[in-house]
């Protein structure tokens, strides 16, 4: 079975991961949820891949939040439609990307705090 892609959550409750891990499965996606004393650890190591080096930051954090690594766009679409049509939201979301493939889970929770946040700002102003 060829795996589409890896979510990871964090924080999450076990209900709404439960149907984080039922849409995952349909469309053929890994999804994880990992343990607090990984949360040191940079974001490319969690999703699987090798010899990222870790860069400083901050390793706790209670937000939930979702990184989505190795989705096509059309994958992802579907996938958040999919999500949507659960009744799952998630504020915090974001793709492993070059920049922060070496960011811990809580470096860039921060920074999707201050996108949502400007966002929130510019769509109420």
């Amino acid at each position: 079975m060829k795996i589409n892609g890896t979510v990871l959550c964090f924080n999450f409750e076990d209900e709404k991961y439960k149907k984080i891990e039922k849409v995952c499965a349909k469309a053929k996606m890994r999804v994880r949820r990992p343990a607090s004393k990984d949360y040191s650890k940079p974001l490319g190591e969690l999703v699987g891949f090798a010899g990222i080096a870790p860069s400083e930051g901050p390793s706790e954090f209670s937000d939930e939040m979702m990184l989505i690594s190795s989705f096509s766009s059309g994958e992802l679409n579907r996938f958040l439609k999919a999500m949507h049509a659960e009744g799952v939201e998630v504020p915090l979301k974001a793709s492993l990307t070059e920049t922060n493939k070496a960011w811990t889970p809580a470096a860039l929770c921060e920074e999707l705090k201050k996108e949502h946040e400007q966002m929130q700002k510019n769509s109420a102003g």
